[in-house]
Parts: C-alpha cells; sequence; structure tokens
C-alpha cells in the first residue's frame, strides 16, 4: 500500500506535486490501487478521478477546485474514420499558446477515460481555435470556440454543437 501522489503540469512542462492542496480521508490513506480514470462525474467542467483497487470498493475523487481557471472539452465524431475517432490529434490555441492531444482507445490497466479531450487553459483565455487531425488523415478547423463549454465536434461538419 501506497499513498496517492496527484501531479500538475507547470509551465515549463515539468510537474509539481500538488499534495498539500488536496486533503480528505482518502488520500491520507495509503491504498493498493489498480485503475484510476478520468470522467466529469458531476458535470461542473472539472476532470474527477475514479480509482479502483486490489481489496478496496472503488473510490471517487470529486475535483472541487476554487479557482480551476478556464477550460474547453472536446468530444469527436468520425464519418469516414471510425465514429470513436481513436487516434485523432487536436490542437487548440487561445491568448498565444497551443495545446495537443490524442484520443486513445484505452487509458490504464482494464479502464479507459471519458471518451473526450479535456484542456486546461488558465486565465484568462479567451476564445479558442481548434485543429482536428483526423485518423484518415483529414483536417478540419473551428475558430472562436468559446471556453467553459464542452462541444462536439463532427468530421466534415462546419458547425460545432454546443453540448453545454
Amino acid at each position: 500500500a501506497q499513498p496517492m501522489q496527484v501531479f500538475r503540469r507547470n509551465r515549463s512542462d515539468t510537474f509539481d506535486s500538488i499534495a498539500e492542496a488536496m486533503n480528505g480521508e482518502y488520500l491520507s490513506t495509503p491504498h493498493v490501487g489498480r485503475a484510476l480514470w478520468t470522467l466529469d462525474a458531476n458535470r461542473d467542467g472539472l476532470t474527477d478521478v475514479a480509482v479502483t483497487h486490489q481489496t478496496e470498493p472503488v473510490a471517487l475523487l470529486v475535483n472541487r477546485s476554487a479557482d480551476p481557471g478556464q477550460w474547453l472539452e472536446i468530444k469527436l465524431a468520425g464519418r469516414s474514420c471510425s465514429r470513436d475517432a481513436v487516434g485523432a490529434i487536436v490542437q487548440v490555441t487561445a491568448a498565444g499558446r497551443t495545446w495537443t492531444a490524442i484520443l486513445t482507445a484505452g487509458d490504464g490497466y482494464l479502464c479507459s477515460n471519458e471518451r473526450l479531450l479535456r484542456f486546461g487553459l488558465g486565465r484568462p483565455a479567451g476564445d479558442c481555435d481548434v485543429t482536428i487531425l483526423w485518423p484518415d488523415g483529414s483536417r478540419q478547423n473551428h475558430s472562436r470556440l468559446k471556453p467553459q463549454t464542452q462541444w462536439l465536434l463532427v468530421q466534415g461538419d462546419e458547425a460545432p454543437f454546443r453540448l453545454q
């Protein structure tokens, strides 16, 4: 059994422990974890975490960050590639910064994150430009997507669909 470790990427692309900012009985007790996946369990736009264990029930850790900054969530639907768009590469640009993420099929031992891409944009981010490189090689651009929103982007559709 080991204590859970949680890190945050900083601007220099290294990681800092955020253990001091987190509290609760679960985080102060050692566990034998097996799988961890991310989801937005309460649909507040903040990434929550579920953990399975060797000899304990599943733990759901709800993110209650006081000042989470701005974020953008992208859900993809393929047409000429697979419907899940596994392998798609998404770039988000806002306030002079660019973030890149790849949609994967699996994320850990016997688990898979919620099938969408989350981007933490910081403060203030403003509108976002999104470029998708679909698994079949086609490219698609969307401009001026509002942050604090989950967007559905369908391959070949010019208009994004706001989910929240």
